[in-house]
């Protein structure tokens, strides 16, 4: 397995074996250097979500995001979406996902810096699988709401994330 570092100083992302390309080396420099701004602004988006789409007080969401997965799919569940409405959708939901698996498995966002993952150089979510923190399962929120988004009605948030929550829990 290639180790990936930053290097001190001057920034430099390397790996330890040469596995990366400088194609990857770049793309990793840029989704790092951006990393903390995402990640600074991933509540602020998912309360957004809740507020323009929803039209409750975003507050409400962090105690209930069960209350909130239904109401999603109860406005757009059964909804056709054109391309502008699915990529408004994508965006915003993936940030409310993230939220969710935050929350719910005191999870945190990565850059995915794996050479040959699906997920190489997106930010996706960690999700600690035992107390020790020895496992874990990386998540990408945005291939989450993607499909939900692109599946035709009647489309189930609930059912997805039940789905990922058994996941999770099988291999707790």
């Amino acid at each position: 397995m290639t180790n990936y570092r930053r290097v001190a100083g001057d920034g430099e992302i390397t790996s330890h074996d040469g596995a990366l390309s400088p194609e990857q080396v770049e793309l990793l420099k840029r989704r790092c250097d951006a990393f903390p701004a995402f990640v600074a602004d991933s509540p602020l988006a998912a309360e957004d979500f809740i507020r323009s789409i929803l039209r409750v007080d975003p507050a409400s969401y962090l105690a209930n995001f069960d209350l909130f997965i239904d109401s999603i799919d109860e406005m757009v569940g059964q909804v056709v979406l054109d391309e502008d409405g699915r990529n408004f959708l994508v965006t915003r939901l993936l940030y409310f996902i993230a939220e969710y698996l935050i929350r719910r498995f005191r999870a945190s966002w990565h850059v995915d810096a794996v050479p040959f993952s699906r997920t190489f150089g997106q930010y996706v979510i960690d999700i600690p699988l035992d107390a020790e923190g020895l496992g874990s399962m990386r998540v990408s929120p945005f291939e989450i709401a993607t499909d939900y988004v692109t599946s035709g009605p009647p489309r189930s948030l609930r059912t997805g994330l039940s789905a990922l929550v058994a996941t999770i829990a099988q291999r707790s």
